[in-house]
């Protein structure tokens, strides 16, 4: 965003005022410039945001088995109190009721609709607050989010904790006064939204899928690590609220850091004056006041995705990624788990090995694989560059090798979209064709290869918009990603919910079916190459 006032020299203001939104492209770099950043700072670097990130991985996914024995726990309390006479088995020796004793279908009932109230309500509170934070992030930068999230996620926490150690005195109350914290203080989608602006940020169109792949890599490692790290700590303790009391160390520590962290974002505006900080230009590049109710209003928030297009793609490509990601977002989260449940006669042990043996193959996936296909197609696009520059007769211009260079990158991130998606059918088919544990697990590792998808389709995104919006689109997708997560709940367990007593694996092949969808769209996408030829030969 470009406003037209007078800045103080030096200030980031001052940079980007001397930058309008017609001279910021995709090659314009945003670190290492003389001229952006000021003498003394630290240059930022992806691995800032990385590491953290891996960090929260492994307490976010320490805690889960944890909050849901703690849940189960409370439920089955309140399921035993209520009936006449009460418990009437033997006690643990802390008073609490041996969770074997809540596995019954009452208890799992009432668990499962509560956690389903609970996600519904986190990424309800998410979708009307992400076109607020997108517009924060690239006012007030990156790590403000970060520091926001994680206030969120630990008075989240707490909420828990003193459901569970005064259940006489708040009920149950707190469960549900926990994820409107942990939504409305930016949210997971909109934590993961900052973290993806902030790689942006600090990469250019060459590495940046690259590093989205080590970003997600990141999340899948700390996802495998976490919950042997959560049963090691219950184990231990002896306590469930050891591990809650060990992520809140862990966010903590993570909202610390970001206070500490050097800002990826240069085109900051510092502004004084309160209305100042909520305008925003339109169309025509004029300045106008952005109000509060405007910024949370989830429709202007997706505004972006039909004013702005891509140089190097084709003009609708980022509308068309958007419904590419909604779709994935969608089909994200099938009921394996209760599948295999129902066809194998899977248990907790059998279905933490599937979990485990699936984050691997994804963690092997995105640091094995992806910079392999990286590293080839890099030496594949500098012998091309070298054979276009040798049969030009050596003329061509840096600028025109460069625009090259991103042409190729474009091709790349688009057919790694095509094909990911065309794994993920054949992947989700196989699985709905599968007759034994055997061959389910391994249509389940064909499918993890589908994952490839993901980090050329956020480089696409991004690549679609200016630097200085870079924090509005990724507050759109939140969005988006949210009402996907929300309609999920409804529309992919319904369906397996209508059909599992007559055609269980009908799941599987609706998956499929949206993904042939987001198959079909990535087609539609390509690079804009006459576009730069033109503007290559308008420089000769």
């Amino acid at each position: 965003m470009t406003f037209d006032r007078q800045d103080n020299p030096g200030s980031n203001a001052s940079i980007h005022s001397t930058l309008s939104d017609s001279e910021v492209i995709e090659t314009t770099p945003l670190l290492g410039s003389a001229e952006l950043p000021k003498p003394n700072a630290s240059k930022p670097s992806p691995w800032y945001i990385i590491i953290p990130v891996f960090l929260w991985a492994i307490a976010t996914s320490s805690s889960l088995a944890a909050q849901l024995e703690f849940a189960t726990k409370i439920f089955c309390n309140r399921y035993y109190q209520s009936n006449s006479g009460g418990m009437g088995g033997s006690l643990n020796d802390d008073g609490t009721i041996p969770i074997v004793d809540c596995a019954v279908p009452e208890v799992q009932s009432a668990v499962s609709q509560a956690l389903a109230v609970i996600s519904f309500l986190v990424f309800g509170c998410a979708l009307v607050v992400s076109g607020y934070y997108g517009r924060l992030s690239d006012r007030k930068g990156r790590t403000v989010i970060v520091r926001v999230s994680m206030l969120g996620s630990i008075l989240g926490l707490i909420c828990l904790i003193l459901t569970g150690k005064y259940q006489s005195v708040f009920g149950i109350s707190l469960l549900y006064i926990s994820p409107f914290f942990r939504g409305f203080l930016a949210g997971e989608t909109i934590l993961m939204a900052s973290i993806q602006a902030y790689i942006t940020d600090t990469t250019d169109a060459s590495v940046r899928t690259l590093m989205f792949g080590r970003m997600m890599a990141s999340v899948y490692f700390g996802f495998t690590i976490g919950p042997s790290l959560g049963s090691f700590i219950i184990k231990t303790t002896g306590s469930i609220y050891a591990v809650l009391y060990f992520v809140m160390g862990v966010y903590a520590f993570i909202g610390f850091y970001a206070c500490i962290m050097p800002e990826s974002n240069v085109f900051i505006t510092e502004n004084e004056d309160n209305n100042e900080s909520n305008t925003a230009c339109d169309g025509s590049g004029k300045k106008k006041y952005v109000s509060f109710l405007e910024q949370i209003n989830v429709f202007a928030a997706l505004t972006i995705l039909s004013r702005t297009h891509s140089q190097h793609i084709s003009r609708h490509a980022l509308p068309i990624l958007t419904a590419i990601n909604t779709i994935l977002t969608v089909i994200l989260t099938p009921p394996v788990l209760l599948y295999a449940m129902l066809q194998f006669g899977w248990g907790a042990y059998e279905g933490g090995l599937f979990i485990s043996l699936s984050s691997f193959v994804r963690l092997i996936i995105l640091i094995c694989l992806l910079p392999v296909l990286n590293t080839l197609f890099k030496k594949w696009c500098e012998r091309k560059l070298s054979d276009d520059t040798h049969v030009a007769n050596c003329s061509s211009t840096s600028a025109e090798i460069e625009e090259k260079r991103i042409y190729r990158a474009a091709m790349f991130d688009i057919w790694m979209v095509r094909s990911g998606t065309m794994i993920e059918v054949t992947g989700l088919i196989l699985m709905g064709l599968s007759f034994n544990a055997f061959e389910f697990t391994s249509s389940a590792i064909i499918h993890g290869f589908g994952l490839i998808t993901q980090p050329s389709l956020r480089s696409l995104l991004i690549s679609s918009v200016n630097p200085t919006e870079v924090g509005e689109l990724l507050g759109a997708i939140s969005a988006v990603e949210a009402f996907a997560m929300m309609f999920s709940q409804l529309s992919i367990n319904a369906i397996y919910s209508a059909s599992v007593s007559t055609m269980p694996t009908l799941v599987f092949f609706a998956c499929a079916g949206f993904a042939g969808l987001a198959s079909l769209m990535a087609f539609l996408i390509h690079p804009t190459k006459e576009e730069v030829d033109v503007e290559t030969s308008s420089k000769k």
